[in-house]
């Protein structure tokens, strides 16, 4: 009996211990598998912290690349930046009306990218620029064989010499008994156009082709040679404004300034040079044979001097039918063998088959000395728009120019300003980086 006790006391004894066993198992099988799950949650946390931070380090290089392009600083392709703990790679591509930026988020690394499209849309100001030649009070004053293959409106004397003459229409609105127009052929632009008329006060000394509109003349032929006398059917013209206003130009200069500003700059003999938006306290020289691109608006406190050879070009990026500007407070001078593009391009003495795109150099300086004009282009050049909005322009023999406005025009022997009927509406813009629209901002990775 006592042994059966034994028995029974013996089995109790083993189902305890397995029983501790048992739960002792199970509780340590539950604590690995609450260990292990707990451990892959802090990973998983671990991860999506780290994703996290990754993507907002491509943010970063996103924002980074936007204020960099907006504010043309200086930016290659691609590059790196690190931000915290990560770093993100950037890359850039296309041109700026349709630039993509893609930048690569790297955290321990945990990649994410993102991807925006943005549009440049610059400033502009519309002009229009009605005649071959419009100057102020200075009045035009055209030496022999100078010609004008446009209209010309003057608010002060306009006064040729032999063999210069313009072909198109010439108004003159000075009165008071002074001569508006003096020593003047003035043609046909075509054997079938109705211009070639004078308009003028009072016209001495002068051949016309069509109708003489004037008060009083004196020695005033048809061409061939026939006295002809005014026809006073129409007032008297009335002075016109010059195209473009101070406000205008106050505009065109915060353009500039808006990218930056920097001291006097010099290209060397042969070197290119990339410039724009930019404001340059101090003078802008071109030495010989150095290449100018405008990028952007360019103000210039000082004086611009280009030397001979030189090469001045809007860069494509403005496209077609937009034009630019380059600002001055001081004297331009234009030395011989220059030539000056619009986004067309073109290579020394030649620009390319135009595109509605010109660039204007136009001077603030009041100067109006024939020898120490706002503005002065030597021989042989070939240029868009010279403007001097408070001074004199002087041309000298070969010099072709699209369109001149100023205070006072001096055309020397052989200076010819050939009118393009585009310049009637001019866009200037404040370059591809004036402005910006986001097209498109999301992950892609």
């Amino acid at each position: 009996m006592l042994t059966k006790l034994k028995d029974i006391k013996k089995q109790k004894g083993q189902v305890a211990i397995t029983m501790v066993l048992a739960l002792l198992s199970t509780t340590t099988i539950l604590v690995v598998a609450i260990g292990f799950l707990t451990f892959n949650e802090i990973k998983k946390l671990n991860n999506i912290v780290k994703s996290t931070q990754s993507y907002y380090v491509a943010e970063a290089g996103i924002e980074d690349a936007i204020l960099r392009v907006k504010n043309s600083m200086n930016y290659t392709s691609s590059y790196s930046l690190t931000a915290g703990e990560g770093s993100t790679l950037v890359e850039i591509a296309g041109p700026l009306d349709d630039l993509t930026i893609i930048s690569k988020g790297n955290v321990y690394n945990r990649i994410r990218k993102v991807a925006v499209n943005i549009q440049a849309e610059p400033s502009t100001e519309n002009v229009d620029f009605n005649y071959g030649v419009q100057v102020g009070e200075g009045g035009l004053i055209m030496k022999s064989n100078s010609n004008v293959l446009g209209n010309i409106y003057s608010n002060g004397p306009i006064s040729g010499a032999s063999n210069s003459f313009v072909k198109g229409d010439a108004y003159s609105t000075v009165t008071g008994g002074a001569t508006g127009i003096d020593k003047m052929t003035i043609e046909k632009s075509s054997p079938t156009a109705i211009d070639g008329n004078a308009h003028a006060n009072k016209i001495t000394a002068s051949t016309i082709e069509n109708v003489a509109f004037c008060q009083t003349s004196s020695k005033i032929y048809d061409k061939l040679g026939n006295p002809i006398s005014c026809n006073t059917s129409e007032p008297d013209p009335t002075p016109e404004p010059l195209p473009i206003t101070d406000a205008q130009i106050n505009s065109m200069k915060s353009w500039a300034e808006a990218g930056g500003e920097t001291g006097p700059v010099t290209i060397p003999g042969g070197g290119t040079r990339s410039l724009g938006p930019i404001k340059i306290n101090g003078d802008l020289t071109i030495n010989s044979n150095g290449t100018l691109i405008v990028t952007g608006t360019i103000w210039v406190t000082g004086n611009i001097n280009i030397a001979s050879n030189s090469l001045v070009l809007l860069s494509p990026s403005y496209g077609a039918n937009s034009s630019g500007t380059v600002v001055a407070d001081g004297q331009i001078v234009i030395n011989s063998n220059v030539t000056i593009c619009g986004s067309n391009g073109g290579t020394l003495g030649s620009c390319n088959p135009e595109n509605g795109s010109y660039l204007m150099l136009l001077s603030t300086s009041s100067k109006t000395g024939d020898t120490d004009p706002a503005v002065e282009a030597f021989s042989n050049i070939l240029t868009s728009i010279l403007y001097a909005s408070a001074g004199a322009i002087k041309l000298n023999s070969n010099v072709h120019v699209k369109e001149v406005t100023g205070y006072m025009l001096r055309l020397e022997s052989n200076a010819t300003v050939t009118y393009e009927t585009g310049l009637a509406s001019v866009i200037f813009s404040s370059g591809p980086g004036g402005s910006f629209q986001i097209n498109s901002w999301q992950e892609i990775e």
